[in-house]
């Protein structure tokens, strides 16, 4: 089982709203044997380091 991260960096524009929203996440990938067999995303950064022992 191997966990990798990456950092997510989006712009969002609501149906009715002619602004855009910025915003980033901390995405966290578990692969095993070649395939992903879970995702999870963090509001935070810093939460998806520490869910795959880094921070």
């Amino acid at each position: 089982m191997r966990c990798f991260f990456d950092t997510v960096s989006f712009r969002v524009r609501l149906k009715d709203q002619t602004d855009g929203l910025d915003g980033r996440t901390g995405d966290v990938f578990t692969f095993r044997n070649g395939k992903v067999t879970e995702f999870r995303t963090f509001a935070e950064e810093k939460d998806a380091l520490e869910y795959v022992g880094i921070k």
